[in-house]
């Protein structure tokens, strides 16, 4: 793989089918932890050297979807937000924004009662799951 990149590093650029390849080589070799983003209630968590932060925008179960919340929720540009219940560490749901688009703000239902009424599952795995594994489990739910 280092040969390949080594010998189009010169050329203008690579073809697109040869990134696509070089990325499906380093995929076998990466693990979820290597691209997954930790939570933490701390703040800041050291593990094998390195420092993680609170980087995950989540909302508690209980916030109100009135008008500026749900204007927040947009300018942040996520599709799907982590729910949680008490705190951060305690993930209960996910918030699919999609879900937002029939929703009268006046109604002021929690995030809570939304998530209940979609249900959307939520998936929990090891942080030493291969990539690989994750796509074809990716594969098989958008199958679906």
């Amino acid at each position: 793989m280092e040969l390949i990149k080594m010998s189009t590093r010169n050329e203008e650029g690579l073809a697109e089918e040869l990134k696509i390849a070089v990325g499906a080589m380093e995929i076998s070799d990466k693990t979820v932890s290597d691209v997954m983003t930790r939570i933490d209630v701390g703040g800041a968590l050291l593990t094998q050297g390195y420092t993680w932060f609170q980087d995950v925008f989540m909302l508690p179960d209980t916030t109100v979807l009135n008008t500026k919340t749900v204007a927040e929720i947009l300018r942040m540009g996520y599709t799907r937000i982590p729910v949680y219940s008490g705190d951060r560490n305690t993930v209960v749901s996910l918030l699919f924004v999609k879900d937002l688009a029939l929703l009268d703000p006046d109604d002021n239902f929690t995030i809570k009662t939304v998530c209940g009424y979609h249900e959307h599952p939520l998936r929990f795995i090891m942080e030493d799951t291969p990539l690989r594994v994750m796509l074809e489990e990716f594969k098989k739910v958008s199958a679906r």
